[in-house]
């Protein structure tokens, strides 16, 4: 039988993984994919698949889970960038910016529906 210490963290890490999911959906619906001319050899999408969630992580203070995009240009689409010759800016689209405002709005709402599913359970 489970201690309650590990039901709880049971509760947290189910919640933890569904705002990472909903972060993840919500940043990848955001990102723009890329669109070529045909016979460029280029496909677009890159940056799109590109999105990941880690694994969870216990820490000092809690747990730990990221939402990422290892694409080296990422941040740039993220947060905008001036041109080659830095004549222009190009502004971001601030895909995980959105996603976390989002999510961040619906934390205690997951939480809570996660707390409340556990004490249905037991």
């Amino acid at each position: 039988m489970q201690s309650l210490t590990d039901k709880i963290d049971d509760i947290f890490i189910q919640a933890l993984y569904e705002i990472a999911q909903r972060e993840l959906r919500i940043a990848k619906k955001n990102t723009p994919v890329g669109d070529y001319p045909d016979g460029s050899g280029k496909v677009g999408g890159t940056l799109r698949r590109g999105w990941a969630i880690t694994d969870i992580t216990k820490t000092e203070d809690g747990y730990l889970i990221k939402v990422k995009n290892d694409v080296d240009y990422a941040s740039y689409v993220e947060f905008g960038h001036r041109t080659r010759d830095h004549a222009k800016w190009v502004d971001g689209y601030f895909m995980m910016t959105i996603a976390e405002s989002k999510v961040k709005a619906k934390i205690d709402e997951i939480v809570e529906r996660h707390i409340q599913e556990a004490f249905k359970n037991l």
